[in-house]
Parts: structure tokens; sequence; C-alpha cells
């Protein structure tokens, strides 16, 4: 997988939602991934609408009840999930089960934002517009991108996984405000994101999909 694929999140997702199934009856709220599961988070909301997040990106589909079936459309693919006795939703295979209150999602303390380091302060307004150091991740073992900020503003991206080749490119970013901008190494559209204390949210230029970077 090319470096210049951390810019474009959306065809990393898209590799994934083809193999995306469906869920079950009487879903409601956060499913949390448990073990090596494939996405992080299976979200269940009201009219039907389901929300998919991987590797720090949320993708929005649909879903629909058929028993102990449900059938998640994301994109043009539609997939079957079953619930189990435990009331949790499985899939199988690689895409395993998810649970409510499952997973290994630590506990934030009160008051801290997510992706907060213990000890860090949660205000970031005197490090608007500073540049950048230090390595910024998103996703798991199974595939992950690393943002290493250098000086110069230079940046390498660093593609990981188990389920993807590696590769690393050099690129370069600006930082204007809380915005920071890391382009494409091969001409693409740029990752636009905003800076929030040591995490870094955002997505590709032109795209709606929002992917977030940890700081190591």
């Amino acid at each position: 997988m090319p470096a210049c694929i951390a810019i474009r999140f959306l065809a990393l997702l898209g590799c994934v939602c083809v193999a995306l199934p469906a869920l079950a009856a009487r879903l409601d709220g956060d499913y949390q991934q448990v073990g090596t599961s494939l996405f992080e988070k299976l979200s269940f909301r009201s009219g039907g609408k389901v929300y998919v997040t991987f590797m720090g990106m949320t993708k929005v589909g649909t879903y629909e009840v058929d028993g102990k079936e449900v059938l998640i459309t994301v994109g043009n693919e539609t997939n079957v999930f079953t619930l189990d006795d435990k009331g949790c939703v499985v899939g199988g295979g690689p895409l395993g089960t998810y649970c409510k209150g499952g997973g290994s999602a630590a506990a934030a303390k009160p008051g801290t934002p997510a992706g907060t380091k213990p000890g860090a302060t949660a205000a970031f307004g005197s490090s608007k517009g500073a540049a950048l150091s230090g390595k910024y991740k998103a996703g798991d073992a199974k595939v992950n991108v690393v943002l290493d900020f250098r000086p110069a503003s230079k940046v390498r991206i660093l593609v990981a996984g188990s389920q993807t080749p590696s590769d690393a490119r050099d690129a370069t970013y600006k930082v204007v405000g809380d915005k920071v901008t890391v382009s494409d190494p091969d001409g693409g559209a740029p990752l636009v994101l905003t800076r929030k204390g040591n995490v870094l949210e955002g997505a590709p230029e032109g795209e709606a999909m929002k992917m977030k970077f940890v700081r190591q």
C-alpha cells in the first residue's frame, strides 16, 4: 500500500467495507470491539443509522433488523451479522465480535479529552500555530498510519500493519492557527487536520470522513 493512501484514507476504508457485515435485533448505542475484531466500534442510532469506526475514521451506513439478523449497508455493500445470546453482535472471521461495554478501550478521567496523555494539560490554545514534533498514530495492529513530524516542516508518512505491506513517504506540512495541512507526496488532495491537544483530527480536503491521530 503506497503511503499516499495515508492521505487518501477513503480508499483504505473502502477496501475494508467490501467485507462489512450487518447486525442484530434491538440494537442501540455503542458496541465496542472484543479482542482482535476488525472495527473499533459499531454505533447504532435511531432512524436505522449505524456508524462504523475503523482506524479512527467513521463511516455512516444504514441497518435493518430481520429476526436475529441485521442487514447493514455501507456504500454499495450489504452484509449480515448475528446477535448472540449475550446480546453481542457477531460477524465471524476477521470481522469479530462487538459488545456493549466490551472491548479494551481505556477509560479517560473525567474532564480529560480523548487522546490526552495522563498529566498532559487539556488546554491547547498556547500551542496553536506552533510547529509539530513526534509521532501521531491512527489505526491498530492490522492497519495503521503514523505521521512522524520532523524539523523544517517535514513529515514522514508511515504505513504498517499485519494486513498491509509497510511503506514510507516524505511530505511537508504547514500550521496555521490550529489547522495542520499535510501534503500528499503524489500531488493529490492534502490532509487537513485540526489540532486538539495531543490529537490531530480531520480528513482529506473535500472529504467528509474524519480520522483521528493520537500522539504516541
